[in-house]
Formats: C-alpha cells, structure tokens, sequence
C-alpha cells in the first residue's frame, strides 16, 4: 500500500520513464536468461558431439594396438588428446572389461568399465560429461575407449554472458531513458498544457482562455473535449451576462424617465462646460498661426503652419463629431471610456476562442484583419464582434465565417461574413429587437434569449459605431460595424531648428503652456516679432532649465491650466522664487470662471482670453519694453 501511495504521488512524467525503464530491464532479464539456457544446451551438446567423434577417432586408430596388445600405442593415442583441456581423463578397456590403456591429464585412475555398456553411452552431470563407445574390427568389438570431459567451461560462458548482459541492461538502461525522456513530452506537455489551463481559469475565471490542440490522439480528444466545455460554460455565462445587462440598461432606462427636465438640461449644461476648455485650444491654436501667416514670407515655414493649422482643424471637426456623437448616448453608455485600441490582437483572440466550435461544426473560420488602431472600448467591442460571431457561427452549417476589417474613408469596417441560413428582408430590423429571433418561435432557452443582436445595437450605439446588415435569404449575411480610424501621429515638425528656443532681438520671453500646438504658435508669433524666447511645456522642464543658471526673462506669458495639480501662477511664483524678483507677466486661458480670473489679476499677472488678441500682447510686450508701468 506503501509503495501504491508513493506511485500515484509521482508525476505523470517520472512514471512514463519507471515504467519504460521497469519493461526493458525485464525484457533484458528474460533475454539473457532464456540466451543463458540455450548456450548451455548448445555448449553440452557440442561438447557431447565432440566426444563422439574423439572416441570414433581414436577407437580406429587403437584396433591394431588391441589385437595385438600393444598397450604403448594405445596410450599414445589416448595421449592426443592432451590439446583439449576440458578432457579429465581417457581409458581402453579388453572386451572383458579389464583395463588396457589410461591418460589422465590430472592424477587419477579410471573407473571400472560398466558390465553391459551400450555401443555408444553417454552420461553427464553437473560436472563432468562422460562418452564411452564400443572399438570394432570388422563389425567385431574388441574393446571400448571411456572419455570423460569436464563442464567446467560453461560456468565461465555463464559468467562472460552475466557480465555481458549487464553491460548490454545499463547502456540499454540508459538509452531507454533518453528515449523516454524525449517521448513523454509529447505526452506530458498537453496535460500539463490543460493543468496550467484549468489553474489559470480557477484563478481569473476567465473562461475565454483555451488549451492549445498539439496532437489528433486521445490527448487530442480530450483537449477538444475541454476546449468545447469551456465555450458551453462561455457562451452560457456570456448569456447570463447579456440577460443582466438587458435587466440593469431597463432598470436605468426607467429611472432615467424619472429624471425632471431641470437635471437634464443641467446634465447637459455641465457636458458642453466641461468640452469648452478642449474646444478653446485648437482654436486658440488656429487663430495664433493664422496671424502668423499674415506676416510669414517664408515659404517652408507657411507650409509648416498651414500643415498645423490643417492638423488642428482636423482634431477640432473630431472633437465636434464626438461632441454630437456623445449626445446620443444613454447615460450608462455616456461614463464608458473611449480609448485607442489595437484591432488585429483583440479580433485574434476572439477568432482563437471560436476556433473549436468551427471546426466542430466542420465549417471554416478564417480572419483578414490589417494592423491598425481603432477609437473604440475594448471590452464593449469585443462583446459585439464576439455576439456577431456566435450567430455567424450558430446559424452556419456548410461553407464558412469570415471575419474580416477594411479600411474606408477614415474608419474601419469589421466586417463578419456568413454563408448560413440569411435573413429576410422583411426581418432585417426586426433582428435588432429585445428578444427576436427568427429561428426560435418556440422561445426555447437553450438556443438564447434572443438578447445578442440587441446588446449589439445599445453597445454599438453607445459607442457611436454605426452598424450594417445586408443578407440574401439561404445564401448567407454580412454584418459591418463601422469604427473610427486612429491615424498614426504624424511627425512633429519643428518650427525652427532648436525646439522651445529661438534667437533675435534683445528681450527675452518665456512662454509656457502644456499643449504642444499652442507653444508652437506663440513661439511662432515671437519668431516673427524677433523676440528671443525660450519655451516650456511642463512646471517641470522649467524648473530644470531654471537650474543651469539662465538668462533672466524679460516677461513671461503661459497658460492657466498646465496639469491637474499644477496652473501658471505655481510657474510664476518658481520663477519669481529663482530670480528673487517678480515678472511682468500675461496668463492666457480659455478659463470662464470668474473665480480664476481674479485669482489672476490678484497675482499681479494680465489675463488674456483664447484665442488671444495679438495686437493687444503687442501692445503689452512693447509697454514693457518702453518702460511703461505694466498693470492688469
């Protein structure tokens, strides 16, 4: 019981290899033992054989010696056969029994001859194996010659082949391991494939992940086995969850009913504040470089300009389409982040969870995707691709699913395409509804709750993705969501050749403001005034320039708001700290609060709005420079 116990607390691994190892030493075993036996019959009767012929030999040759009694001839015969060491000794005897001849090699004396020996009689012992054979003359016999040879010689074949066979049992040992060792692991990895599988699951609960398919045996099975449980245990939890949803987005469809006008339109109120600010630095932005061009000669540094000015309009008519876009959400949908989201991994592994079913129903699953980033929610785009390709899938049952994305006019297309059942024309906007489908008239659970292609509309409508069917009745349906387009961003081209520094003129300007496109249009702005400036884009890369000693700013013009902790009189009060004097200085924000407006002119700064009017920051920087008094 013991050992049972210590046998089943071993890996899977080390029992493949004990038990290869435990067959082939057996196997060896058996083999040398039944080799042993055999060379032992073969050897006694080769020895047996050999006497024979000795004994006829020798029994020709001695005729003559005992018809005619001449011992000394047939003892020299006997004598021949002192080359044969196993021989012990060798006797003539008279027809009568009486001894006529003897060699013996070894002192010793012959035995007397039996009283009625056989022509030819053979005996043998563990010992010694004895021949005795009748000597003839003329068909007569005379007398008889006795050999007896020891058997000594197959202990020592026995030891020789012992030796052998556990040389041959250890490098046989030893190969078998190798082999063993480089065999199970094409048995070993899959379980321990599905073993990191399972902990993973029982860890995260994520039930999208799966166990890789390596080998068609009933490993292989038993994978494809598993991997088919997890997605019944998926789609049924996903079910669960869309039922969920449907009962959590009724329950808040409801109570927003009940919310008065008032909170509504302060809802809405408190949304276009909050999008002001944004909205403001493009613009200010825009009008900057704008004035720029006026003046601007040279061509390079137009085209740069219209270039950012183009760039900028671009992000501003985003904003807007966002801006309306969001206006169209429910208010659940309205807290979801929209974020940049790489499209080739999540549609991959979402393909990679289908992959099973697919091949179960023995239709094809194939994926063209480019890589690309999209604006979207991860989590709420995975769910809608995820719900068109189950149906895809579900409503399949010859030809294949292809899950592809396209790029058009600044978006991308995912598009899912089927060659299943279709869909009428007349039920094209019926799919969308709570609770349709076309297939289940019974309403039977197990084949869903008809939630999927309703979640898919709130979601893709919540994201602001718009959503197409196009189907043919019995040949097969397309389904496209249309997705925004990350472009990749284009390269920063700087406005003169050192960045956040320019030369000329003998007053000295720093400008800070943490949006890039700003910073640039008012260096810009400087460039062409020739004033020297030095440019900023953080509290913290002023105070690091401000370490290495620098020229003292003749005035200072930044930005309010440089982060969410930090505004541009916390930049002042640094620079005032580091020259022990304060600094003419202009904050310009597209701040409304009339709050953050005094707390300026408190400071002693001049407030300027977005998109600032740059006659009248001319008309400051040269009150300064006349050493005119400066006053908010």
């Amino acid at each position: 019981m013991a050992l049972k116990r210590l046998f089943n607390r071993i890996s899977v691994k080390v029992k493949l290899m004990l038990i290869v190892m435990i067959a082939v030493t057996i196997a060896i075993f058996i083999a040398a033992a039944l080799y042993t036996l055999k060379d032992r019959q073969d050897f006694i009767a080769e020895q047996q054989n050999e006497l024979i012929v000795l004994s006829d030999v020798i029994g020709q040759r001695s005729s003559a010696a005992l018809m005619f009694q001449d011992n000394k001839a047939a003892e020299a015969n006997l004598a021949s056969l002192s080359p044969k060491k196993s021989i012990i000794e060798a006797c003539m005897y008279l027809q009568d029994g009486k001894l006529f001849a003897e060699f013996h090699p070894v002192s010793g004396s012959c035995p007397d001859l039996p009283a009625t020996p056989d022509d030819k009689t053979s005996i043998k012992n563990s010992q010694v194996q004895i021949i005795i054979s009748a000597i003839r003359f003329n068909q007569r016999p005379i007398g008889w010659i006795y050999i007896a040879a020891s058997t000594e010689e197959i202990s020592k074949r026995l030891r020789n082949i012992l030796l052998a066979s556990m040389v041959i049992g250890f490098i046989a040992l030893l190969v078998a391991m190798l082999i063993s060792w480089r065999i199970q692991r094409f048995i070993v990895r899959p379980i321990n494939n599905l073993k990191l599988i399972t902990h993973a699951i029982a860890k995260s609960e994520d039930y999208s992940l799966r166990a890789p398919h390596e080998t068609e045996d009933e490993i292989g099975d038993l994978v494809t086995t598993f991997n088919r449980m997890l997605n019944t245990i998926q789609q049924t939890n996903l079910r669960l969850s869309d039922a969920v949803a449907e009962l959590k987005s009724a329950k808040e469809a409801t109570e927003h009913k009940a919310i008065s006008a008032e909170e509504k339109a302060k809802a809405v109120h408190e949304f276009f504040a909050g999008m002001s600010h944004d909205l403001k630095q493009p613009l200010s932005a825009m009008n900057l470089f704008m004035d720029v061009l006026k003046s601007e000669k040279n061509e390079d540094k137009r085209t740069q300009y219209i270039d950012k000015v183009h760039a900028l309009a671009l992000n501003l008519s985003q904003m807007f389409s966002d801006i309306m876009d969001q206006a169209k959400i429910e208010n659940r949908i309205n807290k979801v982040k929209l974020d940049k989201v790489a499209l080739k991994p999540l549609l991959q592994k979402i393909v990679q969870e289908f992959d099973v079913i697919a091949r179960d129903k023995k239709i094809g699953l194939r994926i063209h995707v480019p890589d690309c980033d999209v604006l979207s929610n991860a989590s709420m785009l995975e769910r809608i691709v995820r719900n068109l390709l189950a149906n895809a899938i579900r409503y399949t049952d010859k030809g294949g699913v292809l899950l592809a994305a396209r790029r058009r006019d600044g978006f991308i297309d995912i598009q899912v395409w089927d060659t299943g059942i279709g869909i009428p024309a007349d039920k094209l906007t019926a799919i969308f509804e709570t609770f349709t489908q076309l297939n289940n008239p019974d309403g039977k659970v197990e084949k869903g709750f008809g939630l999927g292609l309703s979640i898919v509309k709130k979601l893709a409508g919540g994201l602001g993705h718009c959503i197409e069917v196009k189907s043919r009745f019995g040949r097969g349906t397309l389904f496209s969501i249309s997705v925004p387009e990350v472009e990749p961003p284009l390269p920063m081209l700087s406005i003169v050749d050192d960045w956040q520094h320019s030369t000329g003129g003998d007053s000295l300007i720093y400008i800070i403001d943490d949006e890039r496109a700003i910073a640039e249009a008012l260096l810009a702005v400087t460039i062409a005034w020739e004033i020297e400036a030095e440019v900023f884009c953080s509290i913290a890369e002023l105070n690091t320039y401000l370490a290495g000693n620098p020229r003292e700013p003749d005035f200072i013009l930044t930005d309010y708001t440089l982060s969410a902790t930090e505004t541009g009189l916390d930049a002042l009060e640094l620079i005032e700290t580091h020259f022990d004097a304060p600094k003419p200085a202009v904050v310009i924000s597209g701040e409304t609060d009339p709050k953050i407006i005094q707390a300026i002119a408190d400071s002693g700064c001049y407030f300027l709005p977005k998109p600032p009017d740059l006659n009248r920051l001319w008309q400051l920087i040269e009150d300064i420079r006349a050493g005119r008094s400066f006053s908010a």
